[in-house]
């Protein structure tokens, strides 16, 4: 049975990316709806807190419009200074821990909020990218080729890490990013470089989008 559940996880592996937007798409749908519903006539359902005179008791659909906007707007503020974001907060990571007392752990548990959020949404931004740059007929092809590299990374990243992150150790008082600043650094150019290959020439545009 594993090995057969193995067979298909790679036969089907073209879909992962497709089925991934699709599902938070779907997922969204559910949500949305709910959420505008428990967020609508807030004067009639939460009266300790809304008042029927104020703003939201006037317009009892406002609040789920300004929840959805606000959110809308974050999303926004992010895709756009999602590359600019991203490379500052992996590369501050090592000098947080020269924090100390209280506020040290809520730096990074709000780091970590933060880059986690904008981990996911530099994946589903990359699906997309993928998606567009390829016609409809191939990107069963572009995807199988994506999670292959991908699988292909996941196999020799445990490997390649261990091995950069002992070296690092070795290198505490090196005068050129000293320690595991090193490690962090080296993620950064990483980061960098997938950041390049989305600007052109290296992302492929589909001719209908040269077009219009």
């Amino acid at each position: 049975m594993a090995i057969a559940t193995r067979f298909l996880l790679g036969a089907l592996n073209g879909l992962l990316g497709p089925m991934k937007v699709s599902t938070a798409w779907g997922i969204g749908l559910i949500i949305g709806p709910a959420l505008g519903g428990y967020l609508a006539l807030p004067a009639e359902k939460y009266p300790n807190i809304f008042s029927p005179d104020s703003l939201f008791g006037r317009f009892p659909y406002f609040l789920p419009c300004l929840c959805t906007s606000v959110f809308a707007a974050i999303v926004l503020i992010s895709c756009i200074w999602m590359p600019v974001l991203c490379i500052p907060i992996l590369f501050a990571y090592p000098y947080m821990t020269y924090l100390s007392g209280p506020g040290l752990s809520i730096v990074l548990n709000i780091a970590s909020v933060i880059k986690n959020n904008l981990g996911v949404t530099i994946i589903t931004g990359t699906f997309i990218l993928q998606n567009n740059a390829v016609p409809q007929n191939q990107r069963g092809a572009a995807n199988g080729l994506a999670m292959t590299g991908m699988s292909f990374f996941k196999a020799i990243a445990p490997a390649g890490a261990g091995i950069v992150f002992s070296w690092a150790q070795k290198r505490q008082h090196a005068f050129f990013f000293p320690g595991d600043q090193m490690v962090f650094f080296l993620l950064n150019i990483i980061e960098l470089l997938g950041l390049v290959l989305t600007f052109r020439p290296f992302l492929a545009v589909p001719e209908q989008y040269e077009r219009n």
